[in-house]
């Protein structure tokens, strides 16, 4: 093996130039690396950018949901999105709904436990079925207020609002917010009363007095055919129709004003379409009849229907309270020795501006009703003007309780209108209430028949009525008109007969009131006995929770008293005409 000798300086120079080329060769790559890595920067900054970007708009997002959730948590009412459809299948739905009902949002997602509509009360169902159908129909809101039943049994009040929308797909849906408003109908009802007692106080002396001209009629045109004809005197057929007439008007008058009074006192609570119109005329009637007669109601009303959505009722007693206080105005607030008596005047139009500080906004004028009630009364004080809506306010010395005009105002507001007064002393005052329209117009009219109008038929009829002229009297009505009638003076008397011979009997008429049981026990045990027998009730009065509940077990029909023969006959051909 051959060895070769280096020289030192040789092997110094040859390590030199090595490690000359590696610090080259390293810094070569290092530079390269710094100059790639900045252009990658360059090539990455947009693609930071964008994601920095979208990360800040995420948390803007959350932070946004966040803040939503915090105030409908703090928002003393629930808020919701659901299906439209049957059982109202919720999308979306505040967990305040817990502090309203008791279940937890949850139970009523995608239906998970239970359905929205399962905890409505089952008298209330339908009504709120219809109402938020109306207002999908014309694309507006749905306003009502329903009762359901809270998970520990006791019965809730809830006020709703709402409006249809469409989904992302297309879908339509609808978005409202549910509050629990039983304490203010508790407080309302207390209220109502306390008004109605001091309103049916104004109004009886004057229905006293023309009772007693009604009554008066009938009994001087009855004890006059019958001197007639006793005396076999010279009495034409015209003479006798003309006082039959006026009889049978006389029991009409009766029969409207009763009515009148019934409908003051009914207490429906739903929002639905209704004429305006139709509502101020039969106020201004009521008012007619009772109002002293120095003071005369003069209206001036559109040709065709007003159309609003609300409750007629509560519309009716702030029309009434209005004209009682214009009475008042005119009559027992004048001081002794001045005269009694004057006009009102009521004009329902179409508003069009021109009330002092009035908010509407410009666009808005041409969907209002603007209803004007003005008296040629005592008039209120300038600075007393601003006060006249407070509870327990009230500017007649010697009577009011002060919670009229408090009404007034409570129930214009909750149909997201306005009420505004102006008065001058001793001249006058003039109410204005503006009321939203509603285009939907389809409204009920009835139309007038003919009092001879009789409907023949045949047939077995059971009677039932513990009053005897009733009961005679009908009895006679269905005879002329081709029955063979069986009568019966209460109900367990009406029971018996129809047992004994149950299979040969078209029909049982019975009165709502009996000596031994009421109409609703009645009912029962007839249909206990045979289900398919017809049935027709007869009442003064009852209300429509009790005409809907017994209907439910089967009632086919109801007529009202006072009734006529035309009446009578129509109903009981219709009954027994139709296919069980």
């Amino acid at each position: 093996m051959r060895v070769y000798q280096i020289n030192s300086e040789v092997l110094f120079f040859i390590i030199g130039a090595l490690t000359t080329v590696i610090v080259i060769t390293l810094l070569y790559f290092s530079l390269n690396h710094i100059f790639n890595n900045k252009q990658l920067i360059k090539i990455k900054k947009p693609f930071n950018n964008s994601y920095l970007k979208k990360r800040s708009i995420k948390k803007k997002l959350l932070e946004s949901e966040e803040r939503f959730q915090i105030l409908v948590s703090n928002i003393p009412g629930a808020y919701y999105r659901c299906h439209n459809e049957n059982g109202w299948k919720m999308i979306f739905l505040s967990e305040f709904i817990y502090q309203i009902t008791g279940y937890e949002a949850s139970d009523f997602i995608e239906n998970k436990i239970r359905t929205y509509d399962s905890i409505i009360l089952e008298d209330d169902r339908k009504k709120v079925d219809d109402v938020i159908r109306d207002g999908l129909i014309i694309n507006d809101n749905y306003i009502l207020e329903y009762r359901i039943v809270h998970k520990n049994g006791a019965i809730r009040w809830i006020y709703e609002k709402g409006k249809g929308a469409v989904s992302e797909v297309g879908e339509t849906i609808l978005d409202g917010v549910i509050i629990d408003i039983t304490d203010r109908k508790i407080f309302e009802a207390k209220l109502k009363q306390s008004q109605e007692i001091e309103l049916i106080g104004t109004l009886t002396s004057g229905y006293a007095h023309d009772m007693n001209n009604i009554l008066g009629g009938i009994s001087a045109s009855s004890s006059l055919i019958h001197y007639l004809l006793e005396d076999k005197l010279q009495i034409s057929n015209k003479s006798i129709d003309e006082y039959l007439y006026t009889i049978n008007d006389c029991v009409r008058r009766a029969s409207n004003a009763i009515n009148q009074l019934i409908k003051f006192n009914n207490n429906d609570h739903i929002f639905k379409s209704f004429d305006l119109k139709n509502a101020i005329e039969n106020t201004v009637k009521l008012c007619r009849l009772s109002f002293n007669k120095s003071v005369k109601i003069k209206t001036d009303l559109p040709k065709d229907a007003a159309v609003i959505m609300g409750n007629e009722d509560n519309i009716q007693q702030v029309l009434l309270n209005l004209l009682i206080n214009a009475e008042h105005a005119m009559t027992t607030m004048h001081r002794t020795g001045e005269q009694w008596g004057g006009n009102i005047k009521l004009v329902l139009k179409s508003y069009n501006g021109g009330i002092q500080n009035s908010t509407i906004p410009d666009e808005h004028l041409k969907d209002l009703w603007h209803i004007e009630i003005e008296d040629e009364g005592v008039g209120i004080e300038k600075e007393k003007i601003t006060e006249i809506f407070n509870p327990y306010y009230t500017t007649k010395s010697n009577s009011g309780t002060g919670l009229g005009l408090s009404m007034v105002n409570h129930i214009v507001m909750n149909h997201n209108g306005i009420v505004k007064a102006e008065s001058k002393l001793g001249i006058g005052s003039i109410f204005h209430i503006l009321l939203p329209k509603n285009s939907k117009r389809s409204i009920y009219q009835s139309q007038p028949q003919s009092f001879l109008s009789v409907i023949k038929g045949e047939g077995k009829i059971l009677l039932v009525d513990d009053e005897e002229m009733i009961l005679k009297l009908c009895k006679e009505m269905l005879i002329n008109c081709g029955y063979v009638v069986i009568p019966a003076a209460s109900g367990s008397e009406a029971m018996k007969i129809y047992n004994d011979d149950k299979e040969s009997f078209n029909l049982i008429i019975f009165d709502f009131v009996l000596p031994d049981m009421s109409g609703y026990e009645f009912l029962q045990k007839i249909y206990s006995t045979n289900k398919k027998v017809k049935t027709i009730l007869v009442s003064g009065y009852i209300s429509d929770e009790q005409i809907q509940s017994m209907m439910k077990k089967g009632l086919n029909d109801i007529i009202h008293k006072p009734y006529s023969i035309t009446t009578l006959s129509e109903k009981v051909h219709e009954v027994i005409s139709t296919q069980v």
